[in-house]
Parts: C-alpha cells; sequence; structure tokens
C-alpha cells in the first residue's frame, strides 16, 4: 500500500511547444501517480483565458518541487525556456527548494549546459525518440520521477514530524515518523526523529530501538547518537550513556549541546571534576549557553565552590534575566556562604518570578531564619506549605521557627514571673506528631523524594533522639542520595540493620563477621527472640554447637519457636 503525500507534489513541464504531444504522453504515463494523489501536474497550457502567461508560469516555477526539463532542440533554441525557466528552476535547485530533472527527448547537444551536470532521464540518457518502443521509453522517465516523489514525499512526512516535534504534538510527530518510514525503511532520520519523540513521551527502551535503527542504516549520524545516549541515560545506564556521547562529540565535536548531556550524565555518575570540564567546553563553543553555565552552577556547588557557583548563575542571569532557577540557585549558594542578606534578595527575586513555586518560599524562609527574622520567616514557609500541602521540608522549617518562637514565649513567660509546667499534654502531642511524620516520611520514600524524607526523619529524631526506625529510614534516605558515610551513621542505631547485615554476611559464608552484626543487633533490642536464633544458626555453622544452643535456648524463652530439625 502506498503511503499518502501528506500534499500532493507539484511538478512543472518546462517544455518547448514543439514537444507537445511528447508532453502529452509523458503526462499519461505519470497520470497513475496523480490518480494517487502524490502529484499535480501544471505546464502552460493550463493556463486560463484572461490571465497574464507569464506572471502564471513564474508563479508555478516558484511554488513547484518538482521541475522537468524536457530537453530537445527547440527546447535549447527557445529563450523563454533555455534562459527563463531552465535558470530560475536551477536556481531553485541549487537553494534545495526544488529538484530538477533534465528529460532527453530528443537528439541534440546538451553536454555543456548549465544543467549538464545533473542526472538525466531516460536510463544512459538515451532520447525517447531513439528508444524502439517509445512506452518503454516513458516507462523508463516515469519510474525515475517516481522514485523523486518518493523521496520527496518522505521528506514531506519528516518534515511534518519535525515541526509537530517543535510543538510538542507528540503523537501527531510519531505519526508523521512512521509514514516516513513506511516510505523509506531504511530512513535514518526518520527513526532519529521517532527516537526523539519517544524519549520525549518516557518510552525509553523503545526510543532507544529506534536510535539503534537510525545507527544501523547512518553510522554517522551525531544526533542518533547523542539521542542512544540520553535514552540510555534516562535508564540509569550511565557509562553506556558515556560513550554513546563521546561517539557524538566524535562525530559532530562543535556541538555544545552535546557537551552539555556529557556534563550531566557525568555528574550523574558522581564525576563532577570531568563535568566541569565539559560544561566549560560547551561554553566555550557558545559563550551564550545559559544551560551550560546554569549546569556549571550545579556542579560548582557540589565542590562547595560557591563563589564560582554565584559566578555561574549570574552569567545564567546575565543572558536570563527571568529565570527564576537561577535566582534560586544562587541564593542556595550565597546562604552556603552565610551571606544571607544576599541570599535573601536572590530569592525574594525568584519569588517575584515564580510566585507559586513552593521552593523559592522556602529558600526565602531559610534565609529569613539565619536573619532571626522569626516572624517573616514563618510567613514564608507557610506559603511554601500552602503552595504544596505535601513538602515535608518547609513544614520541618516551619517547626524549627515554632520552636524558636515558643522558646522565646516560654522565656518572655518566666521574666514576668510564671513558673508553672510549660504543658502537660506535651509528652502526648509529640508522640502523635512522630506518628504522623513516621508515616510521612514512609510516604515520601515511596514515591523516592529523598530529600524531603530525609527532612521529616531529622524532625522525627529531634523529637526522638531513640527512635530506630527513624534512623533506619534516614539512612535509607542518605544512601539513595549517595550521602554514604552520613547513612552508615544514621543506621548504626538501627538493629535492623545488623540483621540486614548479618544475614548478607552470612550469605557470603563470612560467620564472623555475620556473628558481629547479630550480636550488635542484639545489644540494641536485647529481647528480640528472632535475633539470637540468627545468632544460634551461625554459631552453628561456626561448629560453636554449646553457644548456639544456648542462643537458641534464649531464642525460646523470648518466644520464638523453632523449626522442626531433621537428625
Amino acid at each position: 500500500m502506498t503511503a499518502e503525500a501528506k500534499r500532493p507534489i507539484e511538478v512543472f513541464y518546462s517544455y518547448a511547444r514543439e514537444d507537445e504531444l511528447l508532453r502529452k504522453e509523458l503526462e499519461k504515463h505519470l497520470m497513475l501517480l496523480k490518480r494517487q494523489g502524490q502529484i499535480t501536474g501544471w505546464h502552460e497550457q493550463e493556463i486560463g483565458a484572461g490571465a497574464e502567461t507569464e506572471v502564471e508560469i513564474n508563479k508555478h516555477l516558484n511554488t513547484a518541487q518538482i521541475i522537468l526539463l524536457l530537453v530537445s532542440p527547440d527546447y535549447i533554441a527557445r529563450d523563454d525556456c533555455y534562459s527563463i525557466e531552465m535558470e530560475r528552476a536551477l536556481e531553485r535547485h541549487k537553494a534545495r527548494e526544488a529538484r530538477v530533472i533534465p528529460i532527453i527527448l530528443r537528439p541534440v547537444n546538451w553536454k555543456d549546459a548549465p544543467f549538464c551536470k545533473l542526472q538525466a532521464l531516460p536510463t544512459d540518457e538515451k532520447p525517447v525518440t531513439r528508444w524502439p518502443d517509445r512506452d518503454e521509453a516513458f516507462l523508463d522517465v516515469a519510474d525515475g520521477i517516481r522514485k523523486a516523489v518518493k523521496e520527496l514525499i518522505k521528506e514531506q512526512w519528516l518534515n511534518e514530524g519535525n515541526d509537530l516535534y517543535k510543538t510538542n504534538r507528540y503523537q501527531e510527530a510519531l505519526a508523521a515518523y512512521e509514514q516516513a518510514i513506511s516510505l523509506d525503511p531504511d530512513y535514518a532520520a526518520a527513526y532519529n526523529g521517532k527516537g526523539d519523540v519517544l524519549y520525549w513521551l518516557k518510552r525509553y527502551e523503545v526510543a532507544l530501538a529506534a536510535y539503534e535503527q537510525a545507527i544501523h542504516f547512518n553510522p554517522n549520524l551525531a544526533s542518533a547518537y547523542k539521542g542512544r545516549g540520553k535514552a540510555l541515560s534516562a535508564l540509569n545506564r550511565y557509562e553506556n550513556a558515556l560513550a554513546a556521547i563521546e561517539q557524538a562529540i566524535h562525530l559532530n565535536p562543535n556541538d555544545s549541546d552535546t557537551y552539555n548531556f556529557k556534563g550531566s550524565t557525568l555528574t550523574d555518575l558522581g564525576r563532577y571534576e570531568e563535568a566541569l570540564n565539559a560544561f566549560n567546553q560547551a561554553i566555550r563553543l557558545d559563550s551564550e549557553d545559559t544551560l551550560a553555565y546554569y549546569c556549571k552552577g550545579l556542579v560548582l556547588a557540589k565542590l562547595h565552590r560557591y563563589e564560582e557557583a554565584v559566578a555561574s548563575y549570574e552569567q545564567v542571569i546575565f543572558f536570563e534575566p527571568d529565570n527564576a532557577s537561577a535566582y534560586d540557585f544562587k541564593g542556595d549558594a550565597l546562604y552556603d556562604l552565610k551571606r544571607y542578606e544576599e541570599a535573601l534578595t536572590a530569592y525574594e527575586q525568584a519569588v517575584r518570578l515564580t510566585p507559586d513555586d513552593a521552593s523559592v518560599h522556602n529558600g526565602k524562609g531559610k534565609a529569613l531564619l539565619s536573619l532571626n527574622q522569626h516572624d517573616e520567616a514563618l510567613a514564608a514557609f507557610e506559603q511554601a506549605i500552602h503552595l504544596n500541602p505535601g513538602y515535608a521540608l518547609a513544614f520541618y522549617n516551619k517547626g524549627r521557627v515554632l520552636e524558636i518562637l515558643a522558646q522565646q514565649a516560654y522565656a518572655k513567660a518566666q521574666r514576668l514571673g510564671y513558673s508553672g509546667e510549660r504543658s502537660t499534654i506535651l509528652h502526648d502531642q509529640q508522640q502523635k506528631t512522630k506518628e504522623q511524620l513516621l508515616n510521612k516520611g514512609s510516604e515520601l520514600l515511596a514515591l523516592k523524594h529523598y530529600e524531603d524524607a530525609l527532612a521529616v526523619y531529622e524532625q522525627i529524631i529531634h523529637l526522638d533522639p531513640n527512635d530506630a526506625l527513624a534512623y533506619n529510614n534516614k539512612g535509607i534516605a542518605l544512601f539513595e542520595l549517595e550521602l554514604y558515610e552520613q547513612a552508615k551513621g544514621a543506621l548504626s542505631v538501627d538493629p535492623n540493620y545488623y540483621t540486614r547485615k548479618g544475614t548478607e554476611a552470612s550469605t557470603l559464608k563470612r560467620y564472623e563477621e555475620a556473628l558481629a552484626s547479630f550480636e550488635q543487633a542484639i545489644s540494641l533490642v536485647s529481647n528480640n527472640s528472632v535475633f539470637y536464633n540468627n545468632k544460634g544458626r551461625v554459631l552453628e555453622l561456626l561448629g560453636k554447637s554449646n553457644e548456639a544452643q544456648q542462643a537458641y535456648k534464649q531464642a525460646q524463652q523470648l518466644g520464638y519457636t523453632l523449626p522442626t530439625r531433621k537428625e
């Protein structure tokens, strides 16, 4: 089944009147393409009564996508054909606005003509009138034109897909690329476009397959390697993604966007210095690349080079004065530098640009809190919570302010002579709050909102420094955020951490390590029957039967039911 043209290809016949009969014969052989809606034809015989011939010819000559030069002695001899129509046709061909196809109708010396370098029809440039069977000659010509029409129709669909992709109409763009591929199953550019659409639809595996097809049909297509890298990165296959990006740079070393993506991938791998080099290379290629400056700032902040990070964000702001994120992160860097007044100014600018962004209100609140402007800080955190009722970090910061204000209020009450207890129900309130926060933390962990979850568990630990579950879940959040040393510290007070560690060591037949882990768990919770049973199993594996029996006995006394053991 033939793929439908997005719009019929307009074919312009440039010919001498003496060749009218031959033109009609050619038009008959192209009739199937016309019936299929793939082409429309135009020639000067289409000019209606009263219309200006020159105006009509120029109009169609300037809009046609295929221009057929019907070459004969009469065509070469006519000034209107040779000097006007042919010259304009070749101008449009050179500008890639149209495709010019010479068709040699009758024998003539054309080898030195301006169009001599173009591929002519019929095959072997044998004049139509020299073929024993003229229908065979025109069939050969029609086949050549059909191929050109097919090329233009697939380009139509490719361009349609590109235009739809740019306007975020992804499903329509995908359909357009599929049409192009149906016309040419080896069309690398269409597979590449298909990959781009699928990537933005977050169908990363399918996008990767499309990019692989594009590379298969065109191994030198740099954008396909870049797309492959993006898809692999989205699938967390960062090392493979980096290899694809390196190949894209090898094929096109002057694309700043590819260096930006290389920097982002290296950032994901925690290779910050290399990432910084990639972003600097992007800036060398394009000194106004705001994305490069922005990402550079993020990496510098990770390296605790806050002064340089501020300078990088200021470059973003110079080129994009309304970039709220740049002000927000500039505020973060200034905050880390303890330049709280300047941080507040940056956050306030971010609030002005994006008043509905909860995070910028939270940043503003942090700066105000550090400047001891507690009432204003509280208002900022309240606004962040209003905009995002699930914003755990804002709740935590609000709690910090309220705690300070409460301390101030209690101190003032004492100065005024109050000597009673603060609140007899404070413990119950704290327990209820802790339970609510534990539930909230679990939800945030499940949603992979690790930074927000971390803030919740910090608040729980502040309420109850001995809550093992809070330390355990804090450790999980820290591990996910790749803050490994801190994570180990948080987990070190959680018996379940040692139980897991012991089980892993036992599986690896590292029994002494396993025993030490189970004993550490018991030291934290001495009445857990499972911990004693685990200790007994490891002691058995170490050949310490008497100690193993004592551990099993302790497990039974604590309520553990031993399974039936085979003799």
